[in-house]
């Protein structure tokens, strides 16, 4: 689930593929789109031999894009009707699931359900860092206003602040 940064709408992925977008004020339905199992470079992966949902959504910090991971792809979107603008296959494994994301100008982020938080370059989606955060899955994840840190919550029921350059742990919080 994710809010644009005008606070206008909201943007959710589902279990079932789709993605859909809502206006805030009035709640309506403004488009949906389901994406499927895919074929990228001519070879399909583990995760898009069946439908994948998608568990990761975010918007561009300045409101251009949506974002999201579906299997092993990651999608760049129009935010007025899903149309996807960008696809790549994304630098981690096709087994891995991926259960958040966040984005900052520089950066993206992606929780796995191992435990792991993945740091790409946001405009090339190299992989960076893996940082070995958590021992279950990273539900949750966002940057802070300057991109410097990284907050990631978890199924282990903890969560940390992240230096994003160094990779870090800063503070670590427990239930």
């Amino acid at each position: 689930l994710a809010l644009s940064p005008d606070g206008k709408h909201i943007a959710g992925g589902s279990r079932d593929g789709y993605v859909r977008v809502w206006d805030l004020a009035t709640g309506t339905l403004l488009c949906f789109r389901r994406y499927d199992g895919h074929v990228v470079d001519g070879s399909d992966c583990d995760a898009c031999s069946r439908r994948p949902p998608v568990d990761a959504v975010a918007y561009e910090p300045d409101g251009s894009s949506i974002l999201f991971i579906c299997g092993c792809l990651i999608y760049e979107c129009d935010p007025g009707d899903l149309q996807p603008r960008r696809v790549e296959k994304a630098p981690f494994g096709d087994n891995d699931i991926v259960r958040s994301m966040a984005l900052s100008r520089e950066h993206m982020a992606a929780g796995l359900e191992g435990g792991e938080v993945l740091i790409l370059d946001s405009t090339t989606y190299a992989l960076l860092r893996e940082i070995g955060a958590h021992v279950d899955a990273v539900n949750g994840l966002s940057f802070s206003p300057d991109g410097s840190r990284l907050v990631s919550a978890s199924d282990d029921r903890s969560a940390c602040v992240w230096d994003v350059s160094s990779g870090d742990c800063l503070l670590l919080l427990l239930e």
